[in-house]
């Protein structure tokens, strides 16, 4: 009997991605069924056992476990020996690769689960009535990403990673698939979307592609460069002043006109995870950073791959809409989404309590790694405010003096130039 178990259930779309390759790359696997609809995601006790956050999809192989279904994902390839496209070793293909799953998770994926979400499955599950202005704001994500894939990851190429199909496309198209069930067409208007649907079905072959269908970025990258001591040129932009949208530098280099994004010779990347693996590979950074064991990669990319819909989403979300956007655009927040935020940055603060750093020094282990970068960065925005992030959480309180440590006060303080003046200011006059 196989020792991989797969915990799923398909009317989860990474749930689906993570089944196109055990089908395709014929790995063995027992399969864990938790429904969702019956809340079996609260309730199994194997699976909370597997997976702290309690959502699909997970696996174990034999005495390892991990969920986040893009860390999953690269686990297989790597593990199981899967031919060289589907997550290639090339440096710069790869990082390609994660450019793409970096930007998934808060572009195609809110823009497409989220709408259908709450378009269609809560009235149905719950009842009431859509919010006509949330609608909206999904419909405005679905329809930037839909031109992102149309017209960047898809531009010139048959399939998001070049000449050959790779785990971006896994991702993509099981975020498409599920129009299908309200009778949508997700391709309309976006022949190059359409051509690559059939081109991943091919890719897959058709029975299995049936079987799945059912049912404080910069900071980060700047740490790693100071760190490092990786020679760089800074090209400064003044996201307040709207230059990320008027530079035509810029533009021509991050098609998303978001920051951070490098270009190192002619190669150009955004997205900060994809940039920080990029660094550590191609500057053959000391092994800590992003190590080349499989299992150890793994779990951090678990948390990468948890980190823009969790802390990110509970920080940087409930820091812009209570502070930010009343200071610079004015306006009263919203009680009801401050709530919602409030909760995602409990939930998060938790997780990174009890399971990430859970005996254990860092995240990824008992040295430093890409993963703190990306996580410390978040929290510390809250000293913009006078806020103490880690009140009531005496393992994080630790970590972040560790982390600095570990990095170095003098590049850690030059790093935060910033999140000090706007402190010692008074901006948000919290003081």
């Amino acid at each position: 009997m196989s020792s991989l178990t797969f915990f799923h259930d398909f009317v989860s779309q990474p749930a689906r991605a993570v089944d196109l390759l055990l089908g395709a790359g014929k790995i063995e696997h027992v399969k864990h069924s938790v429904k969702l609809g019956e809340g079996a995601h609260k309730k199994d006790e194997e699976f909370g056992k597997v997976c702290p956050t309690r959502q699909l999809p997970a696996i174990c192989d034999g005495d390892f476990c991990l969920f986040e279904s893009s860390s999953i994902l690269k686990y297989l390839v790597r593990e199981y020996n899967l031919p060289e496209h589907w997550y290639p070793s090339d440096v710069q293909r790869q990082a390609k690769i994660d450019e793409y799953l970096g930007w998934h998770g808060t572009n195609l994926r809110r823009g497409a689960a989220w709408y259908l979400a709450n378009k269609y499955v809560a009235p149905i599950l719950i009842g009431g009535t859509p919010n006509p202005d949330k609608l909206k704001e999904l419909e405005g994500v679905q329809k930037r990403s839909k031109d992102m894939l149309e017209n960047y990851f898809l531009k010139d190429k048959k399939f998001i990673g070049g000449d050959e199909i790779c785990i971006a496309d896994l991702q993509a198209v099981c975020e498409f698939t599920q129009f299908w069930m309200v009778h949508i067409d997700p391709c309309e208007g976006y022949p190059r979307i359409a051509q690559w649907i059939k081109d991943v079905q091919a890719a897959i072959g058709q029975e299995i592609f049936r079987r799945s269908s059912r049912g404080c970025p910069t900071r980060a990258v700047g740490l790693l460069l100071g760190a490092a001591k990786i020679e760089h040129v800074k090209h400064p932009l003044k996201l307040a002043g709207g230059e990320h949208k008027k530079d035509e530098e810029f533009g021509k280099v991050c098609p998303t006109r978001e920051v951070p994004a490098i270009c190192d010779g002619d190669f150009c990347l955004f997205e900060s995870s994809s940039i920080l693996k990029y660094l550590v590979r191609k500057y053959n950074l000391p092994e800590h950073w992003y190590p080349s064991d499989v299992q150890r990669q793994a779990k951090i990319d678990e948390y990468l791959g948890w980190h823009g819909t969790n802390l990110r989403r509970g920080v940087a979300g409930y820091l812009y809409n209570k502070y930010i956007a009343p200071k610079f655009f004015g306006g009263t927040p919203n009680p009801d989404k401050l709530k919602d935020l409030e909760g995602v940055q409990k939930r998060s603060k938790d997780m990174l309590e009890n399971y990430f750093l859970k005996d254990k020094k860092f995240i990824g282990g008992d040295e430093i790694c890409i993963a703190d970068l990306q996580a410390i960065c978040e929290l510390t925005q809250f000293w913009m405010m006078h806020i103490d992030p880690c009140e009531g959480y005496p393992r994080i309180t630790q970590w972040i003096k560790d982390v600095q440590a570990a990095i170095g006060q003098e590049i850690f303080d030059e790093v935060h130039v910033f999140v000090y003046s706007m402190r010692d200011q008074n901006m948000f006059g919290t003081k």
